[in-house]
């Protein structure tokens, strides 16, 4: 439920598709090492969805799926 609400907050925010915002919100979850849950909760009780929907130069959001060592 609460992953749902995250979605629903970047998707109006960020002017994207649903399943857009999910692999945005994954995405961040992800290359920063937090559980997809508690990037949820941040982005439904405060201002975090900016930093979501920002991607970050050089950073870990920033990684793709080769140099992840994808296999």
């Amino acid at each position: 439920m609460i992953i749902e609400q995250a979605k629903g907050v970047l998707a109006q925010q960020g002017k994207l598709s649903m399943d857009v915002a999910f692999a945005r919100l994954r995405h961040y979850a992800r290359g920063n090492n937090q559980r997809l849950t508690e990037v949820a909760r941040r982005v439904i009780d405060t201002d975090f969805a900016s930093e979501v929907l920002t991607p970050r130069v050089g950073g870990a959001y920033r990684r793709s799926r080769r140099s992840r060592g994808a296999g």
